[in-house]
Order: structure tokens, then sequence, then C-alpha cells
């Protein structure tokens, strides 16, 4: 029985120990000039062979959980310049980080639009001549 309840613990003990510390990074995004946070902005957290990635809520607050170790983190948002910093996470801690994004203007090429009228019949259209409008059961006075 002494030997049963030995094994137990050893087994118990080697389990939790292989459990992985998490550790978290959550922060908020804002416009650099207005201070107005973004919401839809994707962030992602990666190192060589991980890869952990989220988006920004109404308030522009995320939070993405992680393992403890080296990462670079990357904000991304249409219409503004790219943020990336290396970070530093510690098991069992969270990161905490406020990342502002400037607006990217970016000078577009000229642009042509153009048109060309269609030669067929468009759908539900129709030709009437004089005589076909004499054939249609109608009252002058309807």
């Amino acid at each position: 029985m002494k030997k049963y309840f030995s094994f137990l613990i050893i087994l118990f003990s080697t389990a939790a120990l292989a459990q992985e510390v998490k550790s978290r990074v959550t922060g908020v995004i804002t416009d650099v000039s207005s201070g107005t946070p973004l919401s839809g902005v994707n962030v992602k957290v990666e190192n060589g062979s991980e890869t952990f990635s989220g988006t920004t809520n109404e308030s522009g607050k995320f939070s993405i959980e992680t393992g403890a170790d080296r990462y670079k983190i990357t904000a991304s948002y249409t219409g503004y310049h790219t943020f990336s910093q290396e970070i530093l996470t510690i098991a069992a801690k969270d990161l905490t980080l406020n990342i502002s994004l400037g607006q990217s203007v970016q000078q577009l090429q000229e642009v042509e639009v153009e048109s060309s009228a269609l030669q067929s019949e468009l759908a539900g259209q129709r030709s009437l001549t004089i005589e076909k409008t004499l054939r249609i059961p109608a009252n002058f006075f309807d």
C-alpha cells in the first residue's frame, strides 16, 4: 500500500511540473494624434516557434495569453503605421503595453474610370412601337 501511495505522489507531482505556467500580454492601442482607442487592430505575438494573435475590442484593449519567453509583438491596422517591438514575458506575470499608432498617408497614382453603353436590351426593358401600344388592353382614362 505504501508503494502504491508513493507511486501516486510521484505521478501527480510530475504532472504538476509538466504544466507550463502561462503569461499574459495586455494593453490598449490608441491613435497617436487624437488619443482615441482603435478597435479591430490586429495584434500578433510571435517568436521562431510560436505565434499568438488577437484583435482589439471597441475600447482598443487586447489580451493575449503566451508562454514565458522572448517575443516580437506587432500591431497593424489599415491606414496606420505598423508597430513592432521585442518583449520579454515572465511566467505567471502580466505584461501591460500602451501602444499609439500614427496614421499612414500615401500618395496614390492617378485613377482613370471608363464606361460604355450596352448595345443589347437590359433585363426588363423593351422597345414598343405605336402599333404595339394600341394593342395593349387599357383605357385612356386610367
